[in-house]
């Protein structure tokens, strides 16, 4: 995973939210994607990554794009890590999907682990 050293809330969006703000959220290094939560805020509706946002802005205007609500994105389905998941767990959920959310033991969320962190936590070794 990559969590922040420092502990700072993960940001969630709700599906109203324009994607502009979004952008620049995503640009440090620590979110690079977000998730997304439903209209009441008491669920998850998915995420929005990097490669989203590029899409968003090269099917349209940049303007429009930017105003547009990240509810409108074909959001990706966000799989979650919990504490307590095992090492079988956490290799079926990163293989299979890009990226997760890891939450922390309060099951807030503490940032994403990408499929690429699956190799270092199988053979222990700090990656290929």
């Amino acid at each position: 995973a990559r969590p922040c050293a420092r502990r700072a809330p993960l940001r969630a969006l709700r599906p109203m939210d324009p994607l502009g703000p979004a952008i620049e959220v995503m640009g440090s290094p620590r979110h690079v994607a977000l998730p997304v939560l439903n209209a009441r805020g008491d669920e998850y509706a998915g995420v929005v990554t990097d490669a989203m946002v590029a899409h968003a802005l090269a099917v349209g205007e940049v303007e429009n794009a930017l105003l547009a609500p990240v509810g409108t994105l074909a959001l990706d389905v966000l799989v979650r890590i919990r504490p307590g998941d095992d090492l079988s767990v956490m290799a079926a959920k990163l293989g299979g999907n890009p990226i997760v959310l890891v939450e922390d033991n309060d099951g807030l969320p503490a940032g994403f682990a990408f499929r690429e962190d699956l190799w270092p936590l199988v053979t222990g070794t700090r990656g290929r």
